[in-house]
């Protein structure tokens, strides 16, 4: 009896339903199940391929805005024909460098002619072009390398995803066949012929910009306030280097005499040419020294002698701009002790302890005149054997007013 009752129970077990063999429209509806898992996934795979078409496109704009950044910085500097002569005069060897130096050296005693500076002058500028140049391609070949990093790891992450899928053979339940296989692998093939259409553009875009370079020119005054802006908005950087930053410069570069006779908003703002006679800005002076730093002056005569004052302690501060300077050391004497503790006086601002305008004394130059001092660097540049107080001053080198060939003012972080 228990043995009936025992074969029954394998009976009904066998006919429960959950213990039945799937049917067909079972197997099917897992397949469809699958399919669309991988439609699932090609969707997330196209957003990602979307987006990074997306960084493309930005990608595009920022070599677009540094390419307009180049043009702005290197266009219109020189003529063609300028940049031509330029690049015959780097070939020349070591025998036509020194020819070159010798006549620079006789220019400025007076025996040759502006050529040879002019010369001098392009060949910075070239160097100029060329560095930027160099500085965008960096740039660009940066971004196009990471490109194409990002379409290789696109590439190889879809490509493991729809392996794992397919199933060779003809299994049941295959749900991509080879065909639809390839044909996805050749788009994602494709994918990377997007980086070389990035790359032709760049291409076509420099050409460009290089054509548009080589056809217009602009001034030689707009070239230098091109390198006042720039010595400016790197001075802070340059200081916080511990860099000797000038913040004055003076020399034979037939400039007029009163090149330095400029009112307060110059003198604040700065102007000249950093490469020749210029002045920072007292804004760059009151910033860089705040809380100290030290002070460097060198001196030349037009008998070639060179000497120089240091200051281990030097601030300009205030509205007024008032210097503050002490430890002094040097060969070239210290009349700035006069001055320490005044503010700038300029020929339309007078802050001088005097009863009229040092400035207008001592040549319409600014300076922290006290009454009015013994010490003017910016003074008017009278040239060779001239001796007056309104001249490029610094009394106590020989206690006489001659006035100097050359001077620089240089400062640096404490």
């Amino acid at each position: 009896m228990s043995r009936i009752v025992l074969v029954a129970a394998l009976i009904s077990c066998m006919l429960e339903p959950s213990l039945q063999m799937p049917a067909e429209n079972e197997i099917q509806l897992a397949s469809q199940i699958d399919v669309t898992s991988l439609q699932a996934d090609l969707l997330e795979e196209q957003s990602k391929r979307m987006k990074l078409e997306g960084d493309l496109e930005k990608m595009t704009a920022l070599v677009f805005e540094l390419l307009k950044s180049v043009n702005k910085l290197t266009k219109e500097y020189v003529t063609k024909a300028d940049i031509e002569e330029i690049k015959e005069s780097l070939g020349k060897n070591d025998a036509k460098v020194e020819e070159i130096a010798s006549k620079q050296e006789e220019m400025v005693q007076g025996k040759g002619g502006s050529d040879v500076d002019i010369d001098s002058k392009l060949r910075g500028v070239f160097e100029s072009i060329s560095d930027s140049k160099d500085s965008v391609t960096a740039v660009v070949e940066d971004a196009l390398y990471t490109m194409n990093k990002k379409f290789d790891n696109l590439k190889s992450d879809i490509m493991a995803k729809l392996e794992s899928k397919v199933k060779r053979g003809t299994e049941a339940g295959k749900f991509v066949t080879e065909e639809t296989f390839e044909i996805v692998a050749r788009q994602v093939d494709a994918l990377k012929e997007l980086p070389k259409s990035l790359n032709e553009i760049v291409d076509k875009s420099y050409s460009q910009l290089s054509q548009g370079m080589s056809q217009s020119t602009i001034t030689r005054d707009e070239f230098a306030q091109f390198q006042l802006n720039v010595a400016r908005d790197t001075s802070h950087l340059r200081f916080n280097e511990g860099q000797w930053v000038k913040v004055q410069q003076r020399g034979q570069y037939k400039n007029p005499q009163d090149y330095f006779s400029r009112n307060m908003i110059e003198y604040i703002n700065g102007f000249g040419n950093p490469t020749k006679e210029f002045w920072l800005g007292l804004d760059k002076l009151a910033s860089m020294t705040r809380g100290g730093a030290e002070l460097k002056i060198e001196l030349e005569t037009f008998e070639g002698a060179m000497v120089h004052a240091t200051y281990s302690n030097f601030e300009v501060k205030g509205d007024d701009y008032k210097i503050y300077v002490s430890g002094y050391q040097g060969n070239a004497g210290d009349p700035l002790r006069i001055d320490n503790g005044m503010g700038f006086s300029t020929k339309d601002m007078d802050k001088d302890h005097w009863s009229g305008s040092c400035s207008e004394t001592r040549g319409n130059g600014g300076w922290w005149f006290n009454g009015c001092g013994l010490a003017n660097l910016n003074g008017m540049n009278l040239g060779q054997n001239k001796n007056s107080y309104d001249g490029i001053l610094w009394y106590f080198y020989a206690k006489d007013n001659r006035s100097f060939k050359s001077t620089r003012m240089m400062i640096k972080k404490k």
